[in-house]
């Protein structure tokens, strides 16, 4: 009897250890069976409707744009999101809303920002839709576009201009812009830099990128038949009441005549006429600057407005303009003209300032018309002036291979400034060598 309850409790035993089994088996299989969810499908919410479009304009349909008629864009609200448009050929304007959903497109077909356009693109439109919004703008792919056109010249009153050596016409109804708004023709200034859209020989519109603006300076007696410098851009004599367009921009302006000068910045705004009053640069004239000389030549002879100077001892000079000239045995005359306006000055003189009479094809491309610039403003780029500040206090930095003084030397004198020294070496090694 034992034996035989004992036989039974085993055989439950491995009954009750397969349920388990089985058990522990279905248990499994349903955590793998749980229902699978596919991913977010990323590419239908990219290009849902309430977001905008992304990838390749394949996807749009192109067909909702009348390629058969060409816009300008005249106007542009981008905080209101308002776009004005002119029908190329027409004299008349249209306004349209544009939203999120509106989509702007290359001539190429790919998407841009609205921030892309620019006054005066021509352009195609969309239908638009239920609401008077624009559903596309493409820029056009007919009309050519040019931007950073420096090299030009306008004939307005002639209806053409030339681009390059290029003649190009002036659409009757051409328009011109400038700092979002729309100028005249005659605004163009050949020292602009321009945005031009046009077709074939037709220029339908022009956009000023970098403008120009006038100096005006008057009070100029003092300074009349002197100097006066912008930077080490522009060199000119002071003539009464004089009128200069330059690139909109900050200059350091400097005069000096008589023993009278100064230095001061001015800035030139678009469109705007900036006057200067030349009476406030005399300061407490009449003011000498003191000239120290390094010359690095042997046997030269440095003369300042003719008269010959002694170049181991310093040298006071008015403020103004004068002439410094160096002859040298087998050099070239090496001659500027300095415009001094400042307390102190350095003039170094080296080979490589000179060039050698002796060498074969070689000319002085120098017949002393350049004009050079004594001093540095503080705190501006030291290869450009070295002089006093609107406090006065005087700046010691030096810069270029003077000191106090920037070069005015052409390339082809530092050409052969460089050739000349090449061939001194060549020949010295060759000597050696013997």
């Amino acid at each position: 009897m034992i034996g035989r309850s004992f036989g039974k409790n085993i055989i439950r035993g491995y009954v009750l250890l397969f349920i388990m089994l089985c058990l522990c088996a279905c248990s499994d299989g349903s955590r793998q069976n749980v229902p699978y969810e596919p991913p977010v499908d990323r590419e239908a919410i990219m290009n849902s409707e309430d977001d905008e479009p992304d990838g390749n304009a394949e996807e749009i349909d192109l067909s909702a744009i009348d390629t058969d008629v060409q816009y300008m864009i005249t106007a542009m609200d981008k905080e209101e999101k308002i776009i004005a448009v002119g029908r190329i050929g027409m004299d008349r304007t249209y306004q349209y809303h544009y939203d999120d959903n509106t989509i702007f497109l290359n001539k190429y077909d790919d998407y841009i920002e609205a921030e892309d356009l620019k006054l005066g693109r021509v352009v195609y439109l969309g239908r638009p839709n239920e609401n008077a919004v624009l559903t596309m703008v493409k820029l056009s792919g007919e009309s050519w576009y040019q931007e950073d056109v420096k090299n030009f010249t306008m004939y307005a009153d002639e209806g053409y201009m030339l681009l390059g050596q290029t003649k190009y016409r002036l659409s009757d109804d051409i328009r011109v812009f400038s700092a979002g708004e729309e100028v005249p023709v005659s605004n163009i200034s050949d020292i602009d830099v321009l945005s031009i859209q046009g077709s074939d020989r037709d220029i339908y519109s022009i956009r000023i990128t970098k403008s120009h603006g006038t100096l005006l300076l008057y009070n100029t007696e003092l300074f009349e038949g002197g100097w006066l410098s912008l930077g080490t851009s522009v060199y000119t004599t002071v003539v009464p009441d004089m009128v200069m367009e330059l690139p909109v921009g900050k200059y350091m302006l400097s005069v000096a005549n008589k023993g009278y000068g100064d230095t001061k910045k001015v800035k030139i705004k678009r469109g705007e006429v900036t006057k200067v009053d030349l009476s406030q640069y005399e300061g407490d004239g009449p003011e000498l600057c003191v000239l120290t000389f390094e010359m690095g030549i042997d046997n030269a002879i440095l003369s300042i407005d003719d008269v010959v100077v002694d170049t181991t001892a310093t040298k006071e000079v008015e403020y103004g303009v004068h002439v410094v000239t160096v002859n040298a045995p087998g050099y070239e005359t090496w001659q500027k003209k300095l415009v001094v306006h400042s307390g102190s000055a350095t003039i170094t003189i080296g080979d490589s300032d000179m060039v050698s009479d002796g060498t074969a094809g070689e000319t002085s491309e120098d017949d002393g018309e350049d004009s050079e610039n004594t001093g540095e403003d503080e705190g501006e780029d030291t290869s450009e002036e070295d002089g006093t500040d609107n406090d006065g206090e005087e700046d010691s930095e030096t810069g270029g291979r003077t000191d106090g003084i920037s070069s005015a030397s052409t390339v082809e004198e530092l050409n052969s400034a460089y050739l000349a020294s090449l061939a001194e070496l060549l020949d010295s090694l060759t000597t050696d060598g013997d």
